[in-house]
This record gives C-alpha cells, structure tokens and sequence, in this order.
C-alpha cells in the first residue's frame, strides 16, 4: 500500500500530470457555429470552442466530447481527439465538425414551444490521459 502512495505521489507532481489536471479548472464557451453542405436531411456546423485556462500552469486536453441539449432533446453531439495545449493565464479556440440532423432540432424546437419557456445547455466532458489510465471532467460550455 505504501509503494502505491508514492508511486501516486510522484505521478501528482509530475508537470505532464498537473498540466492534465489543471483542465478541470478551464472554462470553455462557444464563439462561433458556421454551417455549410447543406443537404434536404442535415447540415454541417463548424463549431469554435474556446477553452480559458486560469491556471498557473498550462493545461492540456486529450479529447472532448460535447452535445447541445434543448428542452431534454439531445439535438448534436460530437467530440475531437485532437490534443490542445492552452498555455498559462491565455486562451485557445479550437474547431470542432459536427452534423445537425433536421429532424433532430425540429422535435426539440416543438417540445420547447410547447414548455413555453425552453431550456436549453451545452455540456461537454474533458478528458486527460494520464499513466493510470483515462480521467474525465464534466463541464459546461457557456453559449
């Protein structure tokens, strides 16, 4: 039990580890959405996502996965693998693909005029590969 300790102990304080872990403190928001290759059934958005990294270390993202929800209507999802350093006290946009189905928004567009006052959120899930394996944050992306 103690060798696991300090093989965590040394993990922790690894600066590959604390810049993995300093994604749970990051604030993420979307900036833009620009659609394009419009068919009858769906279109494509480019997504920005910007990631804000208050830390006093830089931070780095392994992946993340996202989805749009409106008045409980899963309306996209999507994820990148892409790694994403945002250094110190600065900021990052990175782009993400996503399709939007037609008929996916069209429920959820009719659920929220019937609710009258409709609910809608972005979240996301951060995630950090570490030597112990995948760790994942929820979070929330302001729109």
């Amino acid at each position: 039990m103690k060798k696991l300790s300090v093989i965590l102990t040394l993990l922790l304080g690894c600066s590959l580890i604390q810049e993995r872990l300093a994604v749970k403190e990051c604030k993420f928001n979307l900036k833009s959405a620009r659609p394009y290759d419009f068919s009858l059934t769906d279109l494509k958005l480019d997504l920005t996502i910007g990631m804000d990294n208050p830390n006093k270390v830089d931070a780095v993202l392994d992946r993340f996965d996202y989805q749009l929800v409106i008045a409980g209507e899963n309306v996209l999802s999507g994820s990148t693998s892409q790694r994403i350093k945002v250094l110190s006290g600065k900021s990052k946009d990175f782009v993400t693909t996503v399709t939007l189905n037609y008929q996916s928004i069209s429920t959820a567009i009719l659920k929220a005029l019937k609710e009258g006052s409709p609910s809608y959120a972005m979240k996301g899930r951060a995630y950090i590969d570490t030597p112990v394996g995948s760790l994942n944050y929820p979070v929330s992306i302001s729109l």
